[in-house]
C-alpha cells in the first residue's frame, strides 16, 4: 500500500504519453496497421 501513489503517477505520465505517441501514429498509418494502432491507443487511454 505504500508505493500506490507512485504507481498510479507511472500509470497516469506512461497512459497520457503513449496516448499521445499513438494518437500522432494515426495521422496517416499503413492501412494493415490502422487496426492494431487503434486498439494501443485505446488500450492506453
Amino acid at each position: 500500500m505504500e508505493y500506490v501513489r507512485d504507481y498510479a503517477m507511472y500509470t497516469a505520465i506512461f497512459g497520457i504519453f503513449s496516448f499521445s505517441w499513438f494518437g500522432w501514429a494515426q495521422e496517416n498509418p499503413r492501412k494493415s496497421w490502422r487496426k492494431y494502432i487503434g486498439i494501443a491507443s485505446a488500450t492506453a487511454y
